[in-house]
């Protein structure tokens, strides 16, 4: 989809839906391209393409490598990144830290040192939305 922002403020969005999963760069500025074409001549204040409904296979999957301690220390790792229980898994991929709990030290600090957290504080838990 694309959205076209004209002079003053006049907001336009278009959208096309491809009949299946896309894996082509390529196809995706095509379709943007061609839903542009009624604005050519027009113009423009602000312009967004957007995608929407990824589905990523199992090997898409993002790994934590690029966050590792070592990766930002030089090659020494840091205690001030913590570490978190995996309870066996390799932690390489996002999903092997979904649900972990944080260790001492993880985040950088120990909760005890911090700000105690105020209810109100601009934050809420899903588990507030029941």
């Amino acid at each position: 989809g694309v959205k076209v922002v004209e002079r003053p403020f006049e907001v336009n969005t278009r959208a096309r839906s491809l009949p299946g999963p896309v894996d082509d760069p390529d196809l995706v500025e095509e379709v943007a391209l061609d839903l542009l074409d009624e604005f050519a001549d027009v113009r423009v204040r602000k312009l967004g393409v957007r995608v929407s409904k990824l589905d990523f296979a199992e090997s898409d999957q993002a790994t934590l490598a690029g966050f590792d301690a070592a990766d930002r220390s030089g090659g020494e790792t840091s205690e001030s990144f913590g570490s978190r229980s995996t309870d066996g898994v390799d932690g390489n991929k996002l999903t092997d830290w979904v649900g972990a709990e944080p260790s001492v030290g993880s985040e950088g600090h120990d909760r005890s040192d911090a700000r105690p957290r105020r209810s109100g504080d601009g934050q809420a838990s899903l588990d507030e939305w029941d």
